[in-house]
């Protein structure tokens, strides 16, 4: 993210309380960035990724789980990108077990049958989108539920949590 988009982060790991006190700043899984102007960034780089994490407001893609932009008070163009990762719940001042850092294949529900004769292995072809309807919280940050992903995946997710700010 750091040459695509010329960014620069002000602050990730945070204990500080303009940051919710149970959310991933304190955990470590969020960032909020600007642009790098030193190195030739720009607010609409800055756009582009927010867009390209969550391409409809309140619609966050994985692996992020929360992305503050515009129409969420306190970030956007101006003011700061705020990015946080899926994760497995977790206390303040620790990590959590799990942290999701890329869009994978959504596994099925039960492993495939075994082939019946040896197959020539296809070539990987990398992650796939998830899908499934995700629901706004309530809360005036424009938090979401995490996106739908099998039951006992989903399950062991942490709550999001809004930004303070």
């Amino acid at each position: 993210m750091e040459r695509r988009y010329d960014i620069f982060i002000t602050d990730g790991y945070s204990v500080d309380p303009v940051h919710a006190a149970n959310g991933e700043h304190p955990i470590g899984l969020a960032t909020d960035i600007v642009p790098n102007f030193a190195k030739g960034g720009t607010w609409k780089a800055i756009g582009a990724l927010a867009h390209k994490a969550e391409p409809t407001q309140d619609h966050p893609i994985p692996p992020w789980r929360w992305v503050g932009w515009n129409g969420d008070p306190g970030h956007g163009r101006g003011n700061h990108l705020h990015l946080s990762w899926s994760h497995t719940p977790a206390k303040p001042r620790h990590t959590a077990r799990v942290v999701y850092t890329r869009k994978c294949p959504i596994p099925p529900d039960r492993p495939p049958p075994p082939p019946r004769s040896p197959a020539k292995p296809k070539p990987v072809t990398g992650g796939t989108s998830a899908s499934g309807t995700r629901h706004r919280t309530g809360g005036p940050t424009g938090g979401v539920s995490p996106p739908r992903l099998p039951h006992r995946l989903a399950a062991r997710l942490a709550p999001v949590v809004p930004e303070n700010d």
